[in-house]
């Protein structure tokens, strides 16, 4: 888990809001430098957090990671109906999070970090 990042955050509000017990591991990866982190790549070859180590189910991705949660832990929990209408809009928020709002967010962190600073993006 890296706290800085927004998906390890929703993955610690699940497991928080469903009253899990869990054992937190930090793990600061650097793109490009997970040749520092063998074990970690035994069980995520991706090497990217948040990962999550369930009695040796290892999984990654953190809309898996809660989905998941919510599945074995608390399968009545409304969080994630079980209705299928329901659970579909909550899939379908899920997905555009992912594939418009957090690659926006990273597309313009990118660019203000690659930018050069001027007097305009100071």
């Amino acid at each position: 888990m890296m706290e800085i990042s927004p998906p390890c955050r929703a993955v610690l509000m699940t497991i928080k809001h469903l009253g899990i017990q869990a054992e937190l591991r930090e793990e600061n990866i650097i793109i490009g430098n997970s040749k520092q982190h063998p074990e970690f790549l035994k069980i995520n070859p991706r090497s990217c957090v948040p990962t999550i180590d369930d009695d040796g189910f290892y999984l990654w991705e953190s809309r898996a990671i809660m989905t998941y949660l919510v599945n074995k832990y608390a399968p009545s929990n409304p969080i994630y109906p079980k209705d299928p209408k329901k659970r579909a809009l909550v899939d379908m928020m899920l997905s555009f999070d992912q594939g418009t709002l957090y690659r926006a967010q990273v597309e313009y962190l990118l660019l203000m970090n690659l930018s050069p600073l001027t007097q305009d993006n100071a």
